[in-house]
């Protein structure tokens, strides 16, 4: 009768040891999504307690931009589904949650600061 009981108790320690559990780099903060073309995204940080989390950055055209950062982990950042100019919560987070997806071809220039960024709205 114990040994099941210890069988299904080591099972269970095994999985929560061996599930990779979200690392969150930062507290919630408001960001704005500037905008973005396949997979390539631009986000501003809007709270100063996390503005050393960006940068100030001029494109090739002249446009400047400040506080801002180019989103890591494209694939979970899109299933978000922002508006450009939308306002949302947000944390950085140490590694990405999906991997692989299909994006275009197309290029657009972003900042060189990135992170990994997950949307909680």
């Amino acid at each position: 009768m114990k040994l099941p009981s210890i069988i299904i108790s080591t099972i269970v320690v095994f999985a929560l040891i061996g599930c990779e559990k979200e690392q969150a780099l930062t507290g919630t903060f408001k960001a704005k999504y500037i905008g973005g073309m396949c997979g390539q995204n631009i986000v501003e940080i809007l709270d100063s307690n996390y503005y050393d989390k960006g940068i100030d950055w001029t494109n090739s055209t002249g446009q400047s931009l400040k506080n801002v950062f180019t989103v890591q982990n494209h694939c979970d950042f899109g299933n978000a589904n922002l508006k450009e100019g939308e306002v949302f919560d947000c944390i950085l987070i140490a590694s990405p949650g999906k991997t692989g997806c299909v994006v275009c071809m197309a290029y657009m220039e972003t900042p060189p600061k990135a992170w990994n960024v997950k949307v909680v709205k």
